[in-house]
């Protein structure tokens, strides 16, 4: 009975640190992936044809 209880919480306890792990970890990729640094004028004006 005790070790029901205890794979009950640990269970529990296992997902919800999961799930904060894996929330946190999309929430910082995303700008990873998106991020566009600004471009210098000098950099702009070569772009120009």
């Amino acid at each position: 009975m005790a070790k029901e209880k205890l794979g009950n919480s640990t269970e529990k306890i296992t997902k919800n640190v999961l799930t904060k792990f894996a929330t946190h970890y999309a929430n910082v990729a995303c700008p990873l992936f998106t991020y566009q640094p600004k471009v210098g004028m000098k950099v702009k004006k070569l772009r120009k044809f």
